[in-house]
This record gives C-alpha cells, sequence and structure tokens, in this order.
C-alpha cells in the first residue's frame, strides 16, 4: 500500500468511554480520555499494533446530535412521500423525543434509530397509502406520539 489510510474501528473500551463521558462538565479531554483508554485497548489489541496507530475514541453522540439524525430520516421519508405522491409530512417533537428514549445508542450509534423508523412508521405509514388512506395528493402525513407513548399516524387535508 502506498499514499493509504486504513480506518479500523472497534468498540474496544466504549462502556469506559461511555462511564467517562457521561456528564458533558466532567468529560475528559481528549488527549486525556487516550491516556485513560491505553488499558483498556491493550486488553484488545497487542502493544506493537497499538505503537503504530493513531487512536481517534468516538465520543457518545448527545440529545441533540441524535434527535437532529431522527429528523434527517424522517425528512428523508417526507421528501419520498412528496416525490411519490404530493403530500407533506409532518411530526412533532414529542415524537422526535421518544424515538431518541426508545433506540440505546451506546453499542450501536445512530443505527437503532434508523432502525426503529424503518420498523416501526415506514412500514405502518406504507400499509395505510396502500390501503387508499392517502387519496389524494395535496394531503399531510401527521406522525405524532401521545401522551401514552404511541405513535399515531394521521392523514388529513392541508
Amino acid at each position: 500500500f502506498k499514499n493509504t489510510i486504513l480506518l479500523l474501528t472497534s468498540n474496544a473500551g466504549s462502556e469506559l468511554i461511555a462511564t467517562l463521558c457521561a456528564d458533558a462538565d466532567t468529560a475528559p479531554e481528549a488527549d486525556g480520555l487516550k491516556k485513560m483508554l491505553q488499558s483498556e485497548l491493550l486488553k484488545t489489541f497487542p502493544a506493537a499494533f497499538l505503537g503504530r496507530t493513531a487512536v481517534v475514541p468516538y465520543l457518545p453522540l448527545q440529545q441533540a446530535s441524535l434527535q437532529y439524525i431522527v429528523r434527517l430520516h424522517l425528512n428523508k421519508i417526507g421528501e419520498r412521500l412528496q416525490q411519490q405522491h404530493a403530500a407533506s409530512l409532518c411530526y412533532n417533537d414529542a415524537l422526535v423525543k421518544h424515538i431518541v428514549d426508545q433506540c440505546p445508542v451506546a453499542e450501536t450509534g445512530a443505527r437503532m434509530l434508523i432502525r426503529f423508523i424503518e420498523q416501526n412508521i415506514a412500514p405502518e405509514m406504507g400499509r395505510r397509502i396502500l390501503a387508499g388512506e392517502l387519496e389524494t395528493a395535496g394531503r399531510t402525513v401527521y406522525l405524532e406520539c401521545d401522551e401514552e407513548e404511541r405513535i399515531n399516524i394521521v392523514f388529513r387535508n392541508k
């Protein structure tokens, strides 16, 4: 290999990072975190390997970032809905918070958020569209989370 950078990812030390970074006010700086991770990394990787690599710790995603990711994926669904059915998608903040709260992201990152949307919202919305509930163009699909934390899909005229 010439002029090549290899990126390798691992969950080695992820529990330690989660513990150390649980409170943003007391989380260590990047250099301090690398030093604290060294013993955990040595449990998984040989010292000779670690001596030849640059370790870049992945910090846990904050709530605002997780909510942003959920909004991105819901907006993608909204774009498809607009393109294929000339309909709009609206959702409330309670829905976004509910999705984030349902998904443990410590080990999987944002994958669980995307999976939750793909398994719990998109199929039901698609089933109802195919059943004819979105019969006329110019309608709006509302995704809401109610007080009982149920996801409601409501079709309304604009």
